[in-house]
């Protein structure tokens, strides 16, 4: 299945390998990854940091939910000569007050929290060669 191999080519594989999806269940899953990831045409692009070996996409996603923000943090590490997603890396919600607020509570958010810096802590590091 090609929709497989893309995907175990463009990401970092989850350990122990016992848990990582197998050709056969990938079918399964597919449709979990497909809404575990943003749709990329309806989010705002916030944030975007890169060295040698990792980067990492910030984003606000459910941008039709009233109530909430909610930013996520993809970070990508670079293994050979090809970036991988390593996953999602951290987020957060907070309630929106539909004022200019919200965009400064989204600026604290990106300057502070370590979830959405470069240097946080890997989650899935590659594996070592």
């Amino acid at each position: 299945n090609e929709d497989y191999t893309a995907f175990m080519e463009l990401t970092i594989p989850a350990k122990p390998p016992k848990k990582q999806i197998k050709k056969e269940h990938f079918a399964k899953a597919k449709t979990f990854l497909l809404d575990t990831y943003p749709d990329l045409s309806s989010i705002n692009f916030l944030k975007f940091d890169q060295n040698k070996k990792e980067a990492i996409f910030v984003l606000q996603t459910y941008l039709d939910d009233k109530n909430y923000i909610t930013i996520d943090a993809y970070k990508f590490i670079r293994t050979d000569k090809v970036w991988k997603l390593s996953g999602q890396v951290g987020g957060a919600s907070f309630p929106k007050t539909g004022t200019g607020d919200d965009k400064k509570r989204i600026e604290k958010e990106l300057k502070e929290n370590k979830k959405f810096q470069l240097n946080s802590e890997q989650k899935n590091p590659p594996d070592k060669k």
